[in-house]
């Protein structure tokens, strides 16, 4: 997966060979694709230390992990810590993709591939930012207000259990998740590719 994106680093400067590229501009291209590696492992991650809560195809705490708050609180409490740096990473990638789009969107009629993949990271930016404001709720309530968070306590269904028991959000964000692995399939295949050789502008 990591070589997949490194590749997406790749094939954006192989579009944007005709163009004249600074540096500001090769330093933002780093970033959006540091940013979103890290995001994306991240989210996998995330999603491990979630599940192993579970038992297997329920939202219901483990039988084992009952009378055992103290792993049950450190899981949420590394998936509080976890999300500290996909949340920024997300952002930064979030403004690099800004930038780079103001920069190059004269290339975007001729790479639909790259049309396709800033649309479906926009078309998921809401379900994001929801779930980021949840996160930091939560890591608010760990980090700030030292509330260790048992499996009982109110603030582990508010913030923690919702993601997973309210349909709407756990199909979202599965949505946005599967957006992201077209995201990198995209960048690595590139349908819908033109020939562009006329110099761009700034």
């Amino acid at each position: 997966m990591i070589e997949s994106l490194i590749c997406d680093f790749f094939v954006f400067l192989d579009m944007i060979k005709y163009t004249e590229i600074s540096n500001l501009e090769r330093f933002f291209v780093a970033l959006l694709v540091t940013g979103f590696m890290i995001w994306f492992g991240g989210t996998i991650i995330r999603t491990a230390l979630s599940y192993d809560l579970f038992d297997t195809g329920t939202i219901s705490i483990r039988q084992d992990l009952r009378q055992d708050q103290g792993t049950v609180g450190y899981n949420i409490y590394l998936f509080a810590q976890a999300s500290l740096y996909t949340n920024i990473a997300y952002a930064i990638s979030f403004i690099s993709l800004i930038f780079l789009t103001i920069r190059f969107r004269k290339v975007l009629k001729y790479q639909g591939w790259l049309f396709m993949s800033i649309v479906l990271f926009f078309l998921n930016l809401p379900i994001e930012i929801y779930y980021i404001y949840l996160d930091y709720a939560l890591s608010v309530e760990i980090f700030f207000n030292n509330e260790f968070v048992y499996y009982t306590s109110p603030i582990f269904r508010k913030l923690f259990l919702v993601r997973f028991e309210n349909i709407v959000l756990s199909i979202l964000k599965g949505i946005s998740f599967m957006s992201a692995i077209t995201i990198i399939i995209l960048c690595v295949w590139q349908p819908l590719r033109k020939e562009y050789r006329e110099e761009l502008g700034s």
